[in-house]
């Protein structure tokens, strides 16, 4: 609550989300780069282990995170891809909290 209350929206969702990736590197570390490059594989359909594992492990239903998702990440996922890894805030808030609540850039799913 403290850190919601000291920083501005899209800066206390980017640290959110950095939590809630379970990572110990931060944006510009050299662990970042591959775990967007995983997502936009998951995100494009291309890691159908990942699905699976969802769905086995974990009992998501990986369609129903991606009907949440906002629409930027439906419309430009070059765009979205570019963002994260150039300037993250630049996707707004909402794309931001989606990110940090979903297993997608989470490296052990």
């Amino acid at each position: 609550m403290h850190l919601q209350k000291t920083f501005p929206v899209e800066e206390f969702l980017l640290l959110a989300a950095f939590q809630g990736f379970g990572a110990s590197d931060h944006f510009g570390m050299p662990a970042w780069e591959p775990r967007v490059r995983a997502a936009m594989d998951r995100l494009r359909g291309l890691d159908p282990a990942f699905v699976e594992r969802l769905r086995t492990d974990y009992k998501i239903d990986f369609s129903e995170i991606l009907k949440r998702a906002p629409a930027v990440v439906h419309d430009d996922l070059p765009e979205v891809e570019r963002a994260l890894l150039n300037a993250p805030y630049e996707l707004g808030a909402e794309a931001l909290d989606w990110f940090a609540w979903n297993p997608v850039l989470d490296p052990d799913v």
